[in-house]
């Protein structure tokens, strides 16, 4: 979904506050209620797909959708497939928009910001929801766009930062060796090869075309199989 926000002159993104904590018991057991199921069959399945602290757990009212559940981000797209209607509709031709999970991003070439967010914090009432003030973001092009962590400017990467920190393990592994990089960042993990070899995938997902890139991988997939 982040490709649609590459090469845009203005981005705004938001941030749903305390997403899954926030989508409680009673509007879970409305949903499967609508679907047509009994009352009873609705109540089950909302207290099977919930969560609440043990001291409250007899109180329905605190039950709520729990992060890491593999049914959560599947129910919470369904009670806010009318939410997400609705924001396409009010953004129509003219703004892109997409949401994954609690992230909001909207993208163009001028983009309405103010109206946006009073549009979106209205849909959000009706779900008893509400987004994250200290995240809201508003980027144009000459500063770096980032959604959900990604670069998106011109082309879909890593943050700069995160670009140099794996360049510059692979300086000190190219220069002085595995061992002893390892030993000189005390690093004791044994999967630590594959955790990077996973990161420099990631960016690659993201910028297949990226040449340094490639070649780190290649790189550490050598070292990998003399030392596995």
């Amino acid at each position: 979904y982040l490709k649609y926000h590459v090469n845009e002159k203005e981005i705004l993104t938001l941030d749903l506050q305390d997403f899954f904590p926030s989508i409680k018991f009673e509007l879970i057991k409305n949903f499967f209620l609508q679907l047509g199921y009994s009352d009873e069959v609705s109540y089950y399945l909302s207290t099977l797909t919930t969560y609440c602290d043990k001291q409250e757990k007899f109180d329905d009212s605190q039950r709520y959708l729990p992060q890491g559940a593999s049914t959560s981000p599947y129910l919470s797209n369904l009670i806010l497939k009318d939410f997400d209607n609705n924001i396409g509709k009010f953004c129509k031709n003219r703004i892109k928009y997409t949401r994954y999970a609690d992230d909001l991003a909207f993208s163009g070439d001028n983009i309405p910001s103010e109206d946006i967010i009073d549009f979106v914090n209205k849909e959000l009432e009706k779900l008893s929801l509400k987004l994250n003030p200290k995240k809201i973001n508003f980027m144009k092009q000459n500063t770096p766009q980032i959604i959900s962590g990604v670069v998106v400017n011109n082309k879909m990467q890593l943050p700069k930062q995160q670009r140099n920190e794996i360049r510059q393990k692979m300086y000190f592994i190219n220069r002085f060796g595995i061992e002893s990089h390892l030993e000189r960042i005390q690093e004791k993990r044994e999967n630590y090869i594959p955790h990077l070899l996973g990161r420099i995938q990631y960016a690659l997902n993201l910028n297949p075309d990226d040449l340094e890139l490639k070649k780190y991988k290649k790189d550490l997939q050598e070292i990998y199989n003399k030392v596995k």
